[in-house]
């Protein structure tokens, strides 16, 4: 191999501070596979519901592994701790970049419809649902990268959209003031209430530990060991979970807690508009 050459100037003048890249003979191409099932009703006077379930799977992704990450231990230095290469002088990354990874999806989305009539347009979707995958494209632990498989950063769990466009029942023709004065209907007639809604769960958080040291390695990426639940009832912004449920790890080891076990702040957004056309002429209308 490469890397066994690397201490082989004739062959391979690789300096032993250089990273190096291989990739596997066999290195399939990326595959998605989807499906879906769907139940929709329609109840009449315009309003429809629909329940569907969603999943995917993808295989084959990029995914690199350390194959000469240095081994946690008490070496003089970190170079003494290389897992495979150290006779060829060979110190520094070693990786594997293959199609050798997956992800999937699969969520519950429920869409409630309600086309426009007596002056309302209402269309609500909710999607529950839950995407993992192995993280980034670089292993947290070359070790055992299997243990990485987790809620997918980023996605988040509940989203509920809500958005709506709703006529004002006052004015001539209308529930309220329909009586009213050409002056009261030319104020308070033609009015619109619209916007949308959004109510989002926390993304997944996943916690390391600043201080690298303790593993006298670059193997790995290391995190807290985990001694409690870490949740909070009403997480926000400046406390996003416990930290009294987190510790440093002892030496030479990566910690318990695991890859995307906690949930960040929620989201809440209403973009909201209160307007009403005004008629300039015949064709041509100002808002």
């Amino acid at each position: 191999s490469i890397l066994a050459a690397a201490g082989n100037p004739g062959q391979y003048p690789t300096p032993p501070d250089s990273s190096g890249f291989g990739q596997d003979t066999h290195n399939p191409t990326n595959s998605v596979d989807q499906w879906n099932f769907t139940v929709q009703h329609d109840f009449g006077h315009d309003t429809t519901l629909s329940v569907a379930y969603v999943g995917s799977a993808t295989r084959h992704l990029f995914f690199r592994v350390n194959y000469n990450a240095s081994v946690p231990g008490p070496g003089l230095n970190i170079e003494d701790n290389e897992a495979y290469y150290p006779q060829y002088g060979y110190y520094s990354p070693a990786y594997n970049q293959s199609n050798q990874s997956n992800s999937g999806y699969e969520g519950l989305q429920v869409n409630f419809v309600k086309r426009y009539s007596q002056g309302l347009t209402l269309t609500t979707a909710v999607t529950w649902s839950k995407a993992y995958d192995f993280g980034s494209h670089n292993a947290f632990d070359p070790f055992d990268s299997k243990i990485d498989r987790a809620p997918e950063d980023g996605k988040r769990a509940l989203v509920i959209s809500i958005g709506h466009v709703c006529e004002l029942p006052f004015g001539k023709g209308k529930a309220y003031l329909s009586n009213s004065s050409s002056v009261v209907n030319a104020l308070v007639s033609g009015w619109k209430w619209s916007g949308i809604t959004r109510i989002i769960s926390g993304d997944p958080l996943t916690l390391v530990w600043g201080d690298q040291s303790s593993l006298n390695s670059n193997c790995c990426t290391l995190r807290p060991d985990r001694i409690g639940r870490g949740f909070v009832s009403n997480p926000n912004a400046s406390r996003c979970f416990n930290t009294s449920a987190f510790v440093q790890p002892g030496p030479y080891r990566e910690g318990t807690s695991g890859r995307g076990i906690l949930r960040g702040p929620g989201f809440f957004d209403a973009d909201w508009s209160l307007a009403r056309d005004f008629k300039l002429g015949e064709t041509t209308k100002f808002q």
